[in-house]
């Protein structure tokens, strides 16, 4: 199993799919940045396009007033299918960790897949 991990800054709720988008349906500025710097550094790991992969995700939150973790996989999700060139149909999610009390929050992704 081959794996690549990605910590990204986690800049509060607007990430969530609940929030992420303004009532136009236009994604807010600040996660299509977040979406864009995730997209570059998974472009830049040059992971090989398959069928399957584990995406399995660690969270590191300031405090308990976060969002429900199913609500951030949209926007990971997003981020990743335009860096790895592969639909997100092809990701099978699992949380892995949820820390809180954290003074800078990130979210740690790794992805595996089979070579």
């Amino acid at each position: 199993m081959q794996r690549a991990v990605i910590d990204m800054p986690y800049i509060g709720g607007t990430l969530s799919t609940n929030a992420y988008k303004f009532k136009t349906r236009c994604t807010k500025p600040e996660v299509k940045a977040w979406i864009q710097i995730l997209s570059k550094r998974v472009r830049a790991l040059a992971i090989p396009q398959r069928q399957n992969y584990n995406i399995v995700v660690s969270y590191f939150f300031r405090d308990e007033r976060h969002p429900d973790l199913d609500n951030l996989h949209k926007v990971i999700g997003d981020g990743l299918k335009v860096g790895m060139g592969v639909n997100d149909k092809y990701f099978k999610w699992r949380d892995e960790n949820v820390f809180v009390g954290t003074i800078m929050p990130k979210i740690s992704i790794v992805i595996e897949w089979q070579e």
